[in-house]
């Protein structure tokens, strides 16, 4: 399994965490608890945060590995002249 897509599965499994936590507490909400219980608003922010982490780290991972390998697409400047990279 190469790197990004390890990250990419961490991201998977914490966004479940969070969208775990919101779905039980609305369905405790529905059952009528009035004080769910569920993950505190900060802990529920930093969840997030350390998903999208995982998330923009395996896309940067894949992206230098797409590079590496020449897969990558040109890169074309504004005034038409191409990256040093892609003249390889």
């Amino acid at each position: 399994m190469d790197r990004s897509r390890a990250f990419f599965w961490a991201a998977a499994l914490v966004f479940a965490v969070f969208a775990a936590d919101i779905l039980i507490a609305k369905a405790q909400i529905v059952a009528g608890n009035t004080i769910p219980l569920h993950l505190p608003e900060w802990l529920q922010f930093l969840t997030l945060l350390l998903a999208v982490v995982f998330f923009v780290v395996g896309t940067l991972i894949r992206e230098r590995q797409e590079a590496d390998d020449g897969n990558a697409e040109a890169v074309v400047h504004d005034d038409g002249r191409p990256d040093a990279q892609s003249a390889r």
